[in-house]
């Protein structure tokens, strides 16, 4: 192509081209508004003289808009490539990224022309050779200004119908062409009436009612967590009755609650359980507020290895990996003195038996016994005697075969707790808390880059197998660090600067550790899913880039200055230096802003709701201090703009969008079915809330039939896992609907179903008991219709069966996380409120929430339908006695009391002995 001042004229094709790329980038690709659509928006104007004014350059030539500004092919490209380079050399980039990013680079060069570089000037930067006469400006004296708003401009005919000047018809531009690109700038003398916004109406809801057949429910059980990682029978057999005894054995005496609890391999075909449990009681000499302390702990060790094992231990009490010789008031029997700083202690041979597996619907009680070997050993609690826990290995009775973690390097077995030290008795989580509270500098990316090569390390599958509950409490801790940060109670930025798109590529590479961890270790799949909950996708095709760049698109096209000591800049410092998921936050308070007429009352509110304070704002390295500057001639501009905005906001912070995750998935579905297109359309009102959980929970099998249940490509289970997210938001707030609408006995019966399947769906690791459950309630709804005189008393034990199921998943959660909840929260210094009741916290926000809600709401009218009366009454008998509150029935049932007493109960499981000397009990629990 020629260059300098001859290069001045431009084909129509190339006039296309550069129109293309300005329109793009500010509608997104769409093309520019029609008359007709001009008036969806209502926009109103007033009817001015119309002056026609031109920005001049030095020779006289007037430069009317930048289609007249004319770069060579060659320097545009070198200039995407550039930019390309600049965000990451992104993979996989769509035809239209591409072509948005061709015209980037030429508006790039046209405004550096505008600003007098010489064209060599540009070739010498990008070691190009340089072209004769090329040395000189091309343009010199634009108003750069004049020349944007000239591109931008809507065409003088079309407001006004004449311009003062009478340009020749034959001059006109083809029809092919945007007239807004060659449109002269226009300027009022007048005052121009602020632009109203007109809302899209909204879309007509309709009904929804499932045309398939009922799903076969057992198709959501799992298989056994031992058919994932034993292959020999002898390694399913052994390794499938450890973890179920792990799951099944109470605590000694039923009065220590369990802390912590892992499995270990053991040699070949063999596993080392260690559980760790502890008393607490009243603290008598509390005087500020009441609390409890520790009084005494308890480590116990289980194995169903075959060799009879020796455990070669000794305690800790200040360090983690501390060897002490312990008190000889802590031995157990046939305990013996080995060296200065250990003992040893031979495990005892006993039996474990367990009922038989269910699942395949058998009327048999047979029980699966295993010879074990067992050891307890108790430590002191909180005081001056107070331990840290034990350090040990094991050994064959002749002390020729060691066994030690080869879970974590063959190093030496611990059994910590956080005892008088703050930090973790854990390498995990010693690791987290260094990175989080060491004080330098540390940011979201770096926060994700971590919490990708710890997954990889202590969950990938290895040569090295580890049982699964080894992987659920190695993830079940990261997922309690990230669920921490997308809360804010971890910082998100502190000393750093990270451009966009490195933040973007970090989320994008944990997101698909997690997705790739959710295919290949099917027993983590509760928790991964839950992880994929707490960070964003990360954007694709750099639309992290995108962040940094297209806020300075939208001030430029809207002739915004970047001034100090304005809203928008301050807000665009900060993105440009460190955007973070409050960037969403602010993007929908100020689109609120513009929407309310320049309300900023509505500006906080949004704010507020989104938890960003003004305080927060305040306190971010590059600052917000201001408030948006009221636009109202710009207004509608703005919002499109920002609207455009907030989609790549989202898609780089935000992952369950729904409607950015069906357009994701649509293709690799074969489109959009009737179920996921009805959850689109009703998701934010309208229509039956049953309807609406019924196309959730048949939208959520679709997607389970489309990869999740059998997943192995990470890249689309990732979308898959989205979009079954997003899904799951709207059937919770269904769920929220479905409890102020006045149902009948009937439809709560079917609302109840429908959210047991939903938590089923939710819970593809763990959810045989919530199936097995769902499965019986289908046949008392059957029961119902025809007529069975007992089905309401039927569907009272089923729904006291779930609600019993909800209550041990919430115990498992509480197991799996508080603790580390605990250590983290103490050492980041997190509030003490948010560490109490993190896992209520994760409980509440999940569907088995939402299940015991509506079961409770439901039992009454089965009470009543089954005449059953408000108490349920299980041995009717007089009695008197002093009462006495505990937790669980369980917890007191081996002991004697010297009183009469009537115990309060919160908990009564059905299996429990009466303690002796109780003469009744109340309890809540059904």
């Amino acid at each position: 192509m020629a260059s300098g001042a001859g290069a001045r004229s431009l084909t129509a094709h190339a006039l296309v081209g550069v129109r293309a790329g300005a329109i793009g980038a500010r509608n997104g690709g769409v093309p520019p508004a029609t008359p007709r659509a001009a008036r969806k928006y209502g926009s109103r104007r007033s009817s001015p003289r119309v002056v026609v004014t031109m920005a001049v350059i030095s020779g006289g030539e007037r430069v009317e808009n930048l289609s007249q500004v004319v770069v060579p092919e060659d320097l545009i490209t070198i200039r995407a490539y550039v930019r390309w380079e600049e965000a990451g050399k992104p993979e996989e980039t769509t035809p239209e990224w591409q072509a948005a990013e061709f015209a980037k680079a030429r508006l790039d060069l046209q405004l550096e022309v505008l600003q007098s570089t010489p064209l060599n000037e540009i070739r010498r930067r990008y070691n190009q050779q340089t072209v004769d006469g090329d040395d000189a400006p091309m343009y010199q004296g634009v108003d750069i200004g004049k020349v944007l708003m000239g591109a931008s401009a809507p065409s003088a005919k079309k407001q006004q119908g004449e311009l003062t000047s009478d340009p020749d018809k034959d001059s006109q531009p083809d029809s092919t062409i945007d007239a807004a690109a060659t449109a002269p700038i226009v300027e009022a003398d007048v005052e121009v009436l602020p632009e109203a916004w007109i809302e899209d109406a909204a879309e007509h809801v309709g009904e929804f009612h499932a045309t398939s057949d009922p799903r076969n429910l057992r198709t959501l059980i799992m298989k056994s967590w031992s058919d994932e990682t034993c292959q020999d029978e002898e390694c399913s057999q052994s390794a499938s009755f450890m973890v179920r005894w792990a799951g099944a054995v109470p605590a000694p005496q039923n009065v220590l609650k369990v802390i912590n609890q892992r499995i270990y391999p053991v040699g070949k075909g063999s596993e080392l359980l260690v559980q760790m449990y502890q008393i607490e009681e009243q603290d008598s000499e509390a005087v500020s507020a009441p609390r409890k302390k520790v009084s005494k702990r308890r480590v116990v060790f289980t194995t169903n290895a075959l060799d009879a094992l020796v455990l070669h231990w000794g305690v800790a009490r200040d360090e983690p990996g501390q060897w002490l010789l312990p008190d000889q008031a802590l031995w157990p029997s046939d305990t013996a003195v080995v060296s200065d700083m250990s003992v040893e202690t031979p495990l005892v041979p006993s039996e474990g038996c367990l009922l038989m597996d269910m699942r395949d619907g058998l009327d048999s009680v047979d029980e699966e016994c295993y010879p074990l070997q067992s050891l307890a050993i108790d430590l002191p609690g909180e005081g001056a005697d107070e331990l840290m826990g034990l350090q040990f290995v094991l050994r064959n009775e002749e002390g020729t075969t060691w066994y030690k973690d080869t879970t974590n390097g063959n190093s030496n077995y611990r059994a910590n707790y956080s005892a008088k030290s703050k930090t973790s008795s854990c390498e995990l989580l010693d690791t987290i808390i260094r990175a989080e509270a060491g004080g330098g500098w540390w940011t979201l990316m770096h926060r994700f880059n971590l919490a990708s090569s710890l997954l990889e390390k202590e969950c990938t599958p290895g040569v090295d197998k580890r049982s699964p509950l080894v992987d659920i409490a190695a993830a079940s801790k990261i997922y309690v660090w990230l669920r921490y940060s997308s809360t804010r109670k971890l910082t998100w930025q502190r000393n750093y600067n990270v451009k966009p798109r490195e933040l973007s590529a970090a989320q994008a590479k944990l997101t698909r550790v997690i997705a790739g961890l959710y295919s290949s270790v099917p027993h983590l799949r509760d928790v991964t899913r839950l992880m994929l909950g707490t960070v964003g996708k990360g954007g694709e095709g750099g639309q992290g880039q995108q962040i940094r760049d297209e806020i300075l698109n939208i001030m430029h096209r809207n002739n915004i200055s970047e001034k100090k000591g304005i809203w928008m800049e301050e807000w665009h410092q900060k993105l440009h230096n460190n955007t973070t998921p409050d960037d969403i936050v602010i993007c929908e308070a100020y689109i609120a802003f513009l929407k309310a007429d320049m309300d900023l009352g509505e500006y906080w509110r949004v704010l507020g709701e989104g938890g960003v304070t003004r305080e927060r704002l305040e306190s971010f390295e590059r600052a917000i201090r201001q408030e948006p500057t009221p636009r109202p001639e710009i207004k509608t501009a703005l919002i499109k703009d920002f609207l455009n905005y907030l989609k790549i906001l989202k898609s780089v912070h935000s992952g369950a969008d729904l409607v950015d995750c069906i357009r994701a998935c649509a293709k690799g579905l074969g489109g959009v079915s009737n179920a996921l297109n009805y959850v689109r359309v009703a998701q934010n009102g309208g229509g039956d809330a049953l309807q609406l959980l019924t196309a959730c929970v048949e939208a959520r099998h679709e997607l389970r039939d489309a990869g999740l249940a059998k997943a192995s490509d990470p890249e689309w289970t990732r979308e898959l896992l989205y979009l079954d997210l997003a899904i799951d938001d709207v059937s919770r707030r269904a769920v929220e609907r479905a409890g102020e609408a006045a149902y009948d006995l009937e439809q709560q019966m079917r609302l109840a179903g429908l959210v047991t399947e939903n938590l089923a769906l939710s819970l593809p690791a763990s959810n045989e008991d919530i199936v097995l459950s769902l499965t019986e309630w289908r046949r008392v709804e059957r029961a119902r219709r025809e007529g069975d005189p007992k089905w309401a008393l039927r569907a009272k034990a089923v729904v006291d069966r779930i609600r019993l199921a909800v209550a041990l998943h919430a115990d498992a959660v509480a197991d799996d996380m508080q603790g580390a909840a605990v250590d983290i929260g103490e050492g980041c210094g997190i509030e003490s409120w948010a560490v109490e009741l993190f896992t209520e916290e994760v409980i509440r926000g999940g569907p088995a929430f939402a299940l015991s809600l509506v079961l409770s709401r439901l039992d009454p009218g089965l009470r009543a339908e089954a005449d059953m009366g408000a108490w349920q009454i299980i041995s009717p008998s007089p009695a008197m006695g002093f009462v006495r509150h505990v937790d669980t029935l369980r917890s007191v049932m081996n002991d004697t009391f010297e009183r009469p007493t009537i115990l309060v109960a919160d908990k009564v499981g059905g299996d429990e002995e009466v303690p002796a000397g109780a003469g009744g009990g109340l309890t809540t629990w059904s």
